[in-house]
């Protein structure tokens, strides 16, 4: 099986005038091979036009659409060819992304600012979880320095960019003093 996002790459064979995803390409192909066998499939070559629209993306979601669409897929090739190089930093970056997505599945990555904090202030937690479906659940946990119990903070979604963000308000020492004196 081959997948192109040929979109306005003009061959006789292949006329194509608007871009594609990686599933609007890919599925009815997968699914008919799957209707013929139980044994894995492989994608013998793929790549993306970069005309008509974010070639970076149409990687990285094609990534992850293999990793959660496909499951069937065990081998993947990405051709070479004057218009499915990799061409630009950002498009390499989004390839060794999608082969990390492909090796160790997703990941998560947090960051909180600011570091430290005092009562009342605030906290930003905030991150992005690559191979992640368009909108995921992510649930904020913490627990006490020398207590085995994890409690939830918060649950977030990611966005459309797989990003996610809260911001936690410490409470006031007053405020936790009087409920815990109350």
């Amino acid at each position: 099986m081959s997948c192109y996002n040929r979109a306005y790459i003009m061959t006789d064979s292949w006329p194509q005038m608007y871009w594609k995803t990686f599933s609007e390409v890919f599925t009815s192909g997968y699914n008919e091979v799957a209707a013929l066998t139980q044994k894995p499939m492989g994608i013998a070559e793929m790549g993306s036009s970069p005309y008509g629209g974010n070639k970076t993306q149409w990687i990285i979601d094609a990534f992850k659409s293999i990793v959660y669409d496909f499951p069937r897929l065990r081998q993947v090739t990405w051709f070479l060819s004057d218009w499915t190089d990799l061409n630009t930093n950002q498009e390499k970056y989004a390839f060794r992304q999608g082969i990390s997505i492909l090796k160790n599945g997703p990941t998560l990555s947090i960051a909180v600012s600011p570091k430290q904090t005092i009562f009342g202030e605030s906290v930003t937690i905030s991150g992005f979880l690559t191979a992640s479906q368009p909108v995921s659940n992510i649930s904020i946990q913490y627990r006490q320095i020398g207590s085995q119990l994890w409690n939830t903070l918060a649950i977030v979604k990611t966005d459309s960019t797989s990003e996610y963000s809260y911001e936690w308000f410490r409470p006031s020492w007053r405020a936790t003093s009087s409920k815990q004196l109350g």
